[in-house]
């Protein structure tokens, strides 16, 4: 029997080529290092409420009511077995330079996002000319559904969770 991580899956965990070549292009076109690990990896803020208050909360718990960044919205697709991990898809990537929360607040509604059931997000803060690169390349690279204008991207972008991340 292998190891579980190298096994592969129904879910493609393992697949991690696309973010490879977002890794390859901020290398290569940016200098303020930041990765697709740094990207994925910031649950701080996983957990989001979609009504006003929950929102609110979320925003002030974290400090992002005056930040500028980049939010991927994220939707449990399964648990994959092999691996022990809770599995989730990229739905939906927004930048801005006004404040994390008043962007969330506007695309869950109208993107109809969350349907009243609780949000996965991850927040990454930089200025707003860093996001506004680091979204274009993840929407250059990978595919949104939400993302309706200028995602030309084909890859799927997935994350991994331990189900003890939660506890």
């Amino acid at each position: 029997m292998q190891d579980n991580d190298v096994q592969t899956c129904e879910f493609n965990c393992l697949d991690r080529a696309a973010d490879r070549l977002f890794d390859e292009a901020m290398a290569v076109e940016t200098k303020f290092g930041v990765n697709l690990t740094d990207l994925l990896d910031n649950h701080d803020g996983w957990y989001l409420e979609p009504s006003e208050d929950g929102i609110k909360k979320f925003v002030q718990g974290l400090g992002l009511d005056k930040e500028s960044g980049v939010y991927v919205l994220w939707r449990a697709i399964g648990f994959c077995d092999v691996h022990d991990k809770e599995v989730y898809d990229a739905v939906y990537v927004g930048k801005t330079g006004i404040g994390i929360g008043t962007r969330l607040r506007r695309h869950l509604e109208a993107k109809r996002l969350g349907n009243g059931m609780p949000v996965e997000v991850t927040t990454w803060r930089g200025s707003n000319r860093q996001a506004k690169f680091v979204e274009q390349l993840l929407l250059d690279i990978f595919a949104f559904e939400a993302n309706r204008q200028e995602n030309p991207g084909t890859a799927r972008l997935h994350v991994t969770v331990d189900p003890a991340a939660w506890n």
